[in-house]
């Protein structure tokens, strides 16, 4: 039995299987066709080891960070972002891009992230109280826990839906609220 070449990747098979093989081989991605090539992470390439470098500058142009790539900054003039400067070190672009970075945790970091400044940042937070809180609340005389502060009292309201709170404590939610604090049934003023 004679030893045939494959023309494609220089290999020898029997003379019967040869045609099977380069059926296969033609269709097949070589080792040789594979040796010093990387993927690139940013255009899925595959890219010549030495050649490497230079893609990623040709393929990763620095990036520009700018207040409108990052909307919820607000317009607070501690976040302008300038873009990063022209640079052909990529290890100084790096360097430069994560102390930008640093400086921006940084100043998020500082917010003043308070209850009262986080509800205040919906413009759109607008009081929808009750007017005449007497027409859903019944003021009793009757000893409970209140619901609310979790303090026992006996100056409590009664809801039209049967919940019972402190009456300083459902007199201050229905000033900013519609609702039951319990049952979220709304209380509608017609």
């Amino acid at each position: 039995m004679s030893l045939c070449k494959c023309d494609n990747c220089g290999q020898y098979f029997p003379e019967n299987e040869i045609e099977n093989h380069k059926l296969f081989c033609i269709f097949s991605l070589q080792q040789k066709e594979l040796e010093n090539l990387i993927p690139c992470e940013i255009c899925n390439q595959l890219i010549d080891f030495n050649e490497y470098h230079q893609h990623l500058l040709r393929c990763n142009p620095v990036p520009v960070f700018t207040q409108s790539n990052f909307p919820s900054l607000g317009t607070n003039s501690n976040f302008n972002i300038a873009p990063l400067p022209p640079n052909n070190n990529p290890v100084d672009n790096i360097s430069s891009f994560i102390e930008r970075i640093d400086n921006i945790l940084h100043r998020l970091r500082n917010i003043d992230n308070s209850y009262d400044n986080l509800i205040n940042l919906d413009e759109n937070n607008v009081s929808v109280g009750i007017k005449k809180i007497e027409d859903f609340i019944t003021r009793k005389k009757e000893k409970i826990t209140c619901p609310i502060c979790t303090i026992d009292c006996e100056d409590i309201g009664e809801t039209i839906c049967g919940h019972k709170f402190c009456y300083e404590c459902i007199e201050e939610w229905l000033k900013d609220n519609k609702k039951c604090p319990v049952c979220m049934i709304e209380f509608n003023e017609n």
